[in-house]
């Protein structure tokens, strides 16, 4: 019934589509630095009979470069599990793309439900709200992941107090990924605000269950605030992990040159070797009792190379 209601339209009756989307309008009067996307998305909320039905929230636009100081991101939904929900790691992006550090995670950053610890038959479980900014993000160890307990149609929040204003350009969203069956207890659908003004509502993707850093694209989620070439491109020079995955291609470009190259060398020294055979069997054959060297060739030099062997050899 959900997945029905999930493919009604949210557009006009004769035009339906799951998503509205709008160009970017240069000329959008608030907020003043424009907004680029519009769309309506589903979300999960408890129906008078406790079930949960899936009804279309209010339009919004995504802003760009939203500016604020506590960011709230609200899960409303995984991609399969009815008992847990859990991430992998969150990442921030300033407007100058620079990643916006915590200074007190213990104090920045609380989340509701807390963690599995709130569940009585946890208690002292590592997976706590606080290893998601432990910098450890692609990985399948759930040691450096938060969990917590899940009820279809209720708020599962992480609030995040950056102690200052901060202009956001990108949100690294790392999904639970302690194995392609756990991945499932990931966040499907979230909400996004920042000092109570929405800056994103949709469906981030399911993680892999696997840690391949050339593939680390498919364990997170990139939401970007900013088309601005500049700002992209300092997010990729100031990006650790991009920065990192650059390196390993440079290396395993280097490394398959250096194969290609020995490959090559030593298909000709295997050449050289097996002609080289050839003309001293052919030689040994020419000097053995009773065979005369018909064709008149004289033998090589001692110690001189030969680059070819005699028709005969071949």
């Amino acid at each position: 019934r959900d997945l029905d209601v999930l493919s009604q339209s949210i557009g006009a009756p004769e035009a339906p589509q799951p998503f509205q989307r709008v160009a970017f309008d240069k000329g959008a009067s608030k907020p003043a630095r424009g907004d680029f996307m519009q769309r309506r998305e589903p979300v999960e909320r408890a129906g008078p009979t406790d079930k949960v039905d899936m009804v279309f929230s209010s339009a919004f636009r995504i802003p760009e470069l939203p500016r604020g100081r506590r960011l709230k991101l609200n899960i409303l939904s995984t991609w399969g599990d009815v008992h847990y929900v859990g991430l992998m790691g969150l990442e921030f992006f300033d407007g100058t793309g620079h990643p916006i550090r915590l200074v007190d995670v213990s104090r920045q950053v609380r989340a509701d439900p807390a963690d599995i610890n709130t569940l009585p038959e946890y208690e002292d479980d590592p997976r706590t709200v606080d290893k998601l900014f432990d910098g450890v993000n692609l990985t399948c160890d759930d040691l450096h992941a938060w969990l917590a307990p899940f009820t279809p149609g209720r708020n599962h929040v992480v609030e995040i107090d950056f102690l200052e204003h901060v202009s956001l350009a990108m949100i690294r969203l790392w999904n639970y990924n302690k194995s392609r069956v756990h991945a499932s207890r990931g966040a499907r659908y979230v909400e996004i605000s920042m000092d109570g003004t929405f800056v994103f509502k949709g469906e981030v993707k399911m993680a892999t269950g696997s840690a391949d850093l050339v593939d680390y694209d498919s364990c997170c989620e990139h939401i970007l605030f900013t088309r601005d070439q500049h700002i992209l491109r300092l997010i990729e020079r100031y990006d650790a992990l991009h920065q990192q995955f650059l390196r390993n291609v440079r290396i395993e470009q280097e490394n398959a040159s250096k194969r290609s190259q020995l490959a090559r060398q030593t298909h000709a020294e295997l050449l050289y070797d097996l002609r080289r055979e050839r003309l001293t069997a052919s030689t040994d054959a020419r000097k053995s009792p009773g065979n005369s060297n018909d064709d008149g060739d004289s033998f090589l030099p001692s110690g001189e190379r030969p680059l070819w062997p005699p028709m005969q050899a071949l």
